[in-house]
C-alpha cells in the first residue's frame, strides 16, 4: 500500500498552471506534504462547496427494504396519542386489533404477539369464520410465549438452564482434556427435544419496501445456522463409509435400494436418472434446464426494457412527475397533438450520465450537475409500484419454476421405488459434484438449484 501524505492547507491546482518545480503532468494532482497523514473526508471537507462530492447512502435509484420493529411500528399504526382520534388507521385498529394503550403493553412484555395479531390473527377464530382463510405460513406461525407455554420441556426456563448447564460442563470437560493432551471422550449435550405445535416463531421485527411486507421469524424445526453455510450434502464415502454405515440405513436388503442420480450441468442444471434394481431395462430421466429456470429472469428484463426505452409525452402546461414513464404509453396521435412534449425516456437518461472518473474538476462538476438532473426521474421509476410489482412477480415466478422442477425431481424418486408389495421402500439419492465457467453472461444454476433441492427434500427424506 502507498502511503500518501497531505498539508494541512491543500490546494486544487488549476489545468495549465505553470510550476518552476513540477512538470506539467504533475501539476493536475494533488501535492501533500511527506508524512503528514490526514483521512480522505477531511480533505473533502476542505474543498469548495461547488467542488466537494456529494455522498448519497443508497444502493442504486431503487428503494431498498426498511426494517421496522414493534415499538416502531405502534406510532405509525396507531399515531400519536394525542391525535389517535383523528388518525387515518389508529380508531380501526383500536375496534378491531387492540388499542394503543394494550398494543404499547403488548410491545413490552409479548414477544412477537403485536405482529402475530396484526398479521396471522387467531387460529380458532378464523377456523370458525367462513369468510375468512388462513395460509399455511398463518397456521404454523406462533409466539415464544406460545412456545414456553406449550412446550415447557423444550423452551421453557428450566430446560434452558439444564442444558446450558450440560453445554458448559462439556466445555470444561473438553478445554480440560486438551490440557492434559487427551482425546475428550464426552459428546456435546443435544438440544431439548418434545412436541410442539407451529413452526415459525414470529420476532418482533418486520421489513417493508413500500409494497411487500415481510415477517421476520425463527423456524424451530432446525438448529442455527449460519447464512455462509454450504449446502450439507455429506459425501458418499463419508455418510458410508463402511458396510456397517449402509446396513444401518438401509436394512439388510440393501441391495434392493432404488438408486437416483443427479449429473449438474451448465446448459442443464440437474439431470435426475433413476435406476430401479427391479427393473433393470427401466431408467428415468429427467432434465432441469437452465433456459427454464432463467425464464422468469428473461421476461422480467424484457419488460423492464420495454418500460425504459418508452418516451412519454406531456402538455405543456403539465408536471414532470416520476409516474409518467411507468404508465401506459401515449399512442402515436395524441403524441403528435399541439403544445405536447416528449420527454426522453429512461434508457436515454441513463445513458447521460458520464463515466464515474472525471479527468478535470470541469468535467466533475458538469457530471455531478448531470446526475443532479436526472436523480429524481430515476429513483422514482426503479422505486415505482410498477417495478415493485414486476420484481415480485420476478421472485414469485422463480420460486414456481424451481417447485416445478423439484416436484418432477420426486416424482422420479416415487416412479424409481414405488413397488406393489410394498408401500415404501428406500431411495438414495447421489447428487454429483461440478464447476462450470460460463462463457455467457448467464450464471450456471447448478450450485443454487442444488441448495433449493435439498432444502426441499430435506422436510420428506431423510437426508
Amino acid at each position: 500500500m502507498k502511503k500518501i501524505g497531505i498539508s494541512p492547507d491543500p490546494k486544487i491546482p488549476t489545468p495549465g498552471a505553470e510550476d518552476d518545480d513540477l512538470d506539467e503532468e504533475a501539476s493536475f494532482k494533488y501535492k501533500f506534504a511527506a508524512g503528514h497523514i490526514i483521512t480522505w473526508w477531511k480533505h473533502f471537507k476542505s474543498l469548495p462547496s461547488e467542488v466537494r462530492p456529494v455522498f448519497i447512502p443508497t444502493t442504486g435509484f431503487c428503494d431498498t427494504f426498511t426494517l421496522f420493529s414493534e415499538h416502531g411500528l405502534i406510532p405509525i399504526l396507531w399515531g400519536a396519542e394525542r391525535s389517535m382520534s383523528s388518525h387515518p388507521t389508529g380508531s380501526f385498529l383500536g375496534r378491531k386489533v387492540c388499542t394503543r394503550k394494550e398494543a404499547n403493553a403488548l410491545e413490552k412484555s409479548d414477544y412477537g404477539e403485536l405482529l402475530h395479531r396484526l398479521f396471522v390473527g387467531n387460529r380458532d377464530t378464523i377456523k370458525r369464520d367462513p369468510r375468512k382463510h388462513q395460509t399455511s405460513y398463518g397456521r404454523q406461525a406462533t409466539t415464544m410465549r406460545n412456545l414456553t407455554s406449550e412446550a415447557p420441556s423444550v423452551y421453557g426456563g428450566a430446560a434452558l438452564k439444564a442444558y446450558r448447564r450440560s453445554l458448559s460442563a462439556f466445555y470444561t470437560a473438553r478445554n480440560n482434556a486438551l490440557a492434559r493432551g487427551d482425546v475428550c471422550t464426552i459428546s456435546p449435550p443435544a438440544l431439548p427435544q418434545g412436541n410442539r405445535k407451529g413452526r415459525y416463531a414470529l420476532s418482533n421485527y418486520l421489513r417493508t419496501n413500500g409494497l411487500q411486507v415481510q415477517l421476520l421469524a425463527f423456524d424451530i424445526t432446525k438448529p442455527r445456522r449460519s447464512q455462509k453455510a454450504s449446502v450439507g450434502i455429506q459425501g458418499l464415502e463419508r455418510r458410508f463409509p463402511d458396510r456397517r454405515s449402509i446396513i444401518n440405513t438401509f436394512g439388510f436388503n440393501y441391495h434392493d435400494c432404488a438408486v437416483i442420480g443427479v449429473d449438474p450441468g451448465e446448459v442443464v442444471a440437474a439431470s435426475f436418472c433413476g435406476l430401479d434394481p427391479r427393473k433393470p431395462k427401466q431408467v428415468i430421466n429427467l432434465h432441469v434446464k437452465r433456459a427454464a429456470l432463467y425464464s422468469p429472469t428473461l421476461a422480467y428484463r424484457r419488460a423492464m426494457e420495454r418500460l425504459k426505452r418508452q418516451r412519454p409525452s406531456i402538455s405543456a402546461q403539465g408536471s414532470i412527475t416520476p409516474a409518467v414513464w411507468t404508465t401506459a404509453q401515449v399512442d402515436a396521435v395524441s403524441a403528435k397533438l399541439p403544445r405536447t412534449v416528449e420527454l426522453p425516456s429512461i434508457q436515454e437518461l441513463e445513458s447521460s450520465l458520464p463515466s464515474s472518473t472525471f479527468d478535470t474538476m470541469e468535467t466533475y462538476r458538469l457530471g455531478l450537475k448531470q446526475f443532479h438532473y436526472v436523480m429524481d426521474a430515476l429513483s422514482g421509476f426503479y422505486s415505482s409500484r410498477t417495478m415493485k410489482k414486476l420484481s415480485w412477480e420476478k421472485t414469485k415466478s422463480l420460486r414456481a419454476e424451481k417447485d416445478w422442477a423439484v416436484n418432477g425431481a420426486l416424482q422420479v424418486i416415487k416412479a424409481s421405488s414405488k413397488s406393489d408389495m410394498e408401500s415404501q421402500r428406500n431411495a438414495l439419492i447421489v447428487y454429483g459434484n461440478g464447476n462450470f465457467n460460463t462463457r455467457t453472461k448467464l450464471a450456471s444454476l447448478h450450485e443454487s438449484f442444488k441448495g433449493y433441492f435439498y432444502m426441499k427434500v430435506s422436510f420428506f427424506l431423510e437426508i
